[in-house]
C-alpha cells in the first residue's frame, strides 16, 4: 500500500485549517539520538540516575524484555505490588520498596529528558525552524503530548507568522511604570476561561510549566534573562517538579488530568474539536488511549495518521487496531444517536511532512 503524501493530505483542506495532534516522533524525528526512550535510558544510566531507586529498579527493565519503556516499567511495578498485596506474598518493606519505586522511575524519566535536553533555542538551527514554522502554518490549533520544549521554542521564534497561544498571562495584567509595561513577576500564570482563547494546548504538561498550587506557572526568558533549561534545572535541584502527565496506564494520566484546571481544560478542548485533524509522531498506545478517547467524543470528522512506513507493516498493527476502535467508538455512538458524524481515517507518509528538513 502506497500512503498519500502530507501535501496531498493538507491540500484538501484549504479553507479551513485543521487542528494539530503530535506525539514524541515529531521530537524524535528532529533528534533521533535525543528523544527516543532508549536514548533517555542511556543517559540516565551515564548519569547514575537510578541510584536514587532501590537496588531492582533498573533490573525491572531488563526483565520486561530489555524495554527501554518507562511507562510500561511503572504500568509493570504497580501491577506487581497490586498482585503481591493481594496475595499477601510480600512484607511491607517490598511492598514499600516498589510503591517507592513506581516514583522514581516516573521522576527519572522527568529529571533525566530535562538535564540531557537541548541548552536553548539556537540548538535548533535556522534552516530547520524554517521547515518546522511551514508545517505548522498549515494548521489552526496545536495539541502536543510532548514535555519538550522543541515547539516552544519554534512557535516563539515565528510568533508573527505563527500566532499560536497558550495565553499563559502576566499575574497583573496591564501594569505600567513610567509609560513601560512592568513585570511584578517573573512567571505567567494561566486563568480559568483563558482555554476559550487559546490555540496552543499542552495536553501532557510540558517542562516549562508548574504546578505552585493555586496556580500553574510558566517560567519565561524574557523576565529573568535566564534560558528555561537552567530554570528548570534549579527547580529540580529543589524537588520542584514540572507539570508532566506519565504514568503506566491511561487511567493513571486521566486521573493527573482531572486534578489539574489546567489540563483538564486542554483536554476538554481536544473533546470539543471538530473538522479535520492531523496527527504526527502519535502512536496511540494503550496507556495513551485517553487520547483516543477525546478524539471519539469530538466531532472531528476526518482524521489523517502519519506512518512509518506501511500500515500493514507488523510494526504499525498496535496503530492499526487503535484506529480500529477509534471507529468502532464513532459508530456505537451514532448508533445510540450520541453523535451524527463518522468518522473518516487516513493515513500518510510521515517522511513526506519534512518537518525538520530531514527528509528529501
Amino acid at each position: 500500500m502506497t500512503h498519500q503524501t502530507f501535501s496531498d493530505c493538507i491540500a484538501q483542506h484549504q479553507d479551513r485549517k485543521p487542528i494539530l495532534l503530535v506525539g514524541n516522533g515529531f521530537s524524535i524525528d528532529w533528534s533521533y539520538d535525543v528523544f527516543r526512550y532508549q536514548a533517555i535510558l542511556d543517559q540516565a544510566d551515564e548519569t547514575d540516575a537510578f541510584a536514587v531507586a532501590s537496588e531492582y529498579a533498573r533490573s525491572v527493565f531488563e526483565i520486561l524484555d530489555n524495554t527501554s519503556d518507562f511507562e510500561a516499567v511503572v504500568k509493570a511495578l504497580k501491577t506487581s505490588s497490586t498482585i503481591a498485596e493481594h496475595y499477601q506474598c510480600a512484607d511491607v518493606e517490598t511492598l514499600e520498596k516498589m510503591k517507592s519505586d513506581i516514583a522514581h522511575v516516573q521522576n527519572i524519566l522527568v529529571e533525566t529528558i530535562a538535564r540531557h535536553h537541548p541548552e536553548n533555542s539556537l540548538a535548533i538551527r535556522d534552516e530547520k525552524s524554517e521547515f518546522c514554522k511551514s508545517f505548522l502554518m498549515n494548521f489552526g490549533k496545536i495539541y502536543t503530548i510532548n514535555y519538550d520544549l522543541l515547539l516552544y521554542w519554534v512557535i516563539n521564534k515565528h510568533l508573527d507568522e505563527i500566532p499560536f497561544m497558550d495565553r499563559f498571562e502576566d499575574p497583573v495584567a496591564g501594569a505600567l511604570v513610567d509609560g513601560e509595561e512592568y513585570y511584578e513577576e517573573d512567571y505567567v500564570k494561566w486563568s480559568l476561561g483563558n482555554d476559550s482563547s487559546a490555540t496552543l494546548f499542552y495536553l501532557h504538561g510540558a517542562l516549562h510549566l508548574y504546578d505552585a498550587g493555586h496556580e500553574v506557572r510558566k517560567y519565561t526568558w524574557s523576565r529573568t534573562n535566564v534560558n528555561l533549561k537552567e530554570q528548570i534545572l534549579e527547580s529540580l535541584n529543589k524537588s520542584m517538579y514540572p507539570l508532566f502527565v506519565s504514568g503506566g496506564d491511561c487511567q493513571e494520566k486521566m486521573e493527573k488530568i482531572n486534578h489539574s484546571g489546567y489540563l483538564s481544560r486542554c483536554y476538554r478542548s481536544l473533546q470539543s474539536a471538530g473538522g479535520a485533524a492531523f496527527c504526527f509522531g502519535m502512536s496511540f498506545k494503550d496507556n495513551d488511549r485517553h487520547i483516543l478517547d477525546a478524539i471519539a467524543q469530538s466531532t472531528i470528522s476526518k482524521l489523517y495518521i502519519s506512518v512509518l512506513g506501511n500500515i500493514e507493516d507488523e510494526s504499525n498493527q498496535e496503530l492499526k487496531a487503535a484506529m480500529e476502535r477509534l471507529k468502532s467508538i464513532r459508530e456505537q455512538q451514532i448508533a445510540n444517536s450520541r453523535k451524527r458524524t463518522n468518522i473518516e481515517i487516513e493515513y500518510y507518509d510521515a517522511a513526506s511532512a519534512n518537518i525538520w528538513g530531514n527528509h528529501d
